[in-house]
């Protein structure tokens, strides 16, 4: 069965093993780094799920009023 090695998420990040332990600063960069693009790309998804809401609503509402009937 084989171990389990502890990697650093900026050993993983860089695609090599670094020899020695990782400073505490570097790792809290690392994480922080991370966090905020978890933050970012949620955020731009909420905003595409808006804009998307907004342009099928307005498409909704223009097709209705092009199928209302003419006046008599």
């Amino acid at each position: 069965m084989a171990k389990a090695l502890d990697v650093s998420t900026s050993e993983l990040l860089n695609g090599e093993r670094k020899e020695g332990a990782q400073p505490e600063h570097t790792e809290a960069m690392v994480a922080e780094a991370l966090q905020h693009s978890n933050r970012s790309t949620k955020l731009k998804f909420e905003k595409f799920r808006q804009v998307s809401l907004i342009a099928l609503s307005a498409t909704l509402l223009f097709s209705w009023v092009m199928l209302l009937p003419a006046p008599a």
